[in-house]
């Protein structure tokens, strides 16, 4: 049993170890190329991160042998390996698209924002006025709805037709305001609702 339980803190341990230099490892490439496709990058990203943590992976098992005198059989490293490998490049992959993709592309990222840096007395008819003019009479009609949706997840409240983001809607948008700035995200300057003061508004 605690034998088990170690093994799977370790393996979790990795890939904790493994998601950190999957987002360092996109900051390098948006650096290089802030315009290209985001996807393609977040694809390349995991899958260099992916191959940093194995080559790490297989070098730790490297100094466990010459410690303990006990090699392991040559293919069953790269078996490890590739499988950490492996696994990595699709847990990476599903949280960078969950995180920094859709801060960049989800129009439920961008209704937060928008929220969040309305004027201070500013109704729900008044904000969803405001993007109609913007960004047409599909993106208001889209806000409507994400906003209902976002009240049932606890993300927004309303009272008296007014809007304010919860505790857990400020921390989404401040966490995604700083995902926009670390990697220089095109999506939410480009969907700004309220002006020039804040690029992410």
């Amino acid at each position: 049993m605690v034998s088990s339980l170690k093994s799977i803190i370790v393996v979790l341990a990795w890939h904790f170890f493994g998601l950190g230099l999957g987002f360092l490892s996109l900051f390098p490439i948006r650096v290089f190329d802030d315009s290209g496709d985001l996807a393609v990058q977040i694809l390349l990203g995991s899958l260099l991160a992916g191959i940093l943590t194995s080559l790490i992976y297989w070098r730790m098992l490297r100094i466990q042998e010459i410690k303990q005198r006990t090699p392991l059989v040559g293919h069953t490293k790269l078996t490890l390996s590739l499988l950490l490998a492996s696994s990595l490049f699709f847990f990476n992959l599903n949280v960078l698209v969950q995180t920094v993709l859709n801060t960049d592309r989800s129009r439920s990222i961008f209704v937060l924002s928008w929220i969040e840096c309305s004027p201070k007395d500013a109704t729900r008819f008044y904000i969803q006025t405001e993007i109609e003019k913007k960004f047409g009479e599909e993106s208001a009609n889209a806000f409507d709805k994400r906003v209902s949706e976002h009240i049932k997840r606890g993300l927004v409240s309303e009272r008296q037709d007014k809007l304010a983001l919860t505790w857990a809607g400020e921390s989404v948008h401040q966490m995604s305001n700083r995902l926009a700035k670390f990697y220089n995200l095109q999506g939410p300057k480009e969907n700004s609702l309220w002006g020039k003061n804040n690029d992410y508004c």
